[in-house]
């Protein structure tokens, strides 16, 4: 069951099992909050020739292109899904895309290293 009921700045949320979890619905601050969970995904340069998406500004992914054949993207889990972090979820949140970036690096080191494995600095991307 989920419902919702505003208190002020705050809203709290009841999830399943009765549980309330108190957020902030400030937009800044969900949007800044959403993009702190970002993971770095790396993935290859792919030229292709097929019909491109076209999507509006503020809707396209945030793509950092690391100029070495690789570009980042950056995601959030959902639980059940991933979810893209979009020009608009930075802009709101008041962050440089910079800022994305070496939070995204740094939340991927901690969940490689969680499972075992360690992430490396090499060259200077």
């Amino acid at each position: 069951m989920q419902g919702y009921a505003l208190a002020g700045p705050l809203s709290e949320k009841i999830v399943e099992g009765g549980t309330r979890v108190v957020a902030d619905s400030n937009p800044r601050k969900l949007n800044r909050n959403f993009c702190e969970q970002a993971v770095a995904y790396v993935k290859p340069v792919i030229k292709e020739d097929g019909p491109v998406i076209e999507l509006e500004e503020g809707a396209q992914p945030v793509i950092t292109n690391l100029n070495n054949g690789l570009l980042v993207a950056y995601l959030v889990d959902q639980g059940s899904h991933f979810k893209y972090v979009a020009g608009r979820h930075l802009s709101s949140a008041g962050l440089m895309q910079v800022e994305l970036h070496q939070r995204a690096v740094l939340n991927l080191d901690a969940m490689l290293e969680s499972n075992g494995f360690k992430l490396y600095e090499y060259g200077d991307c």
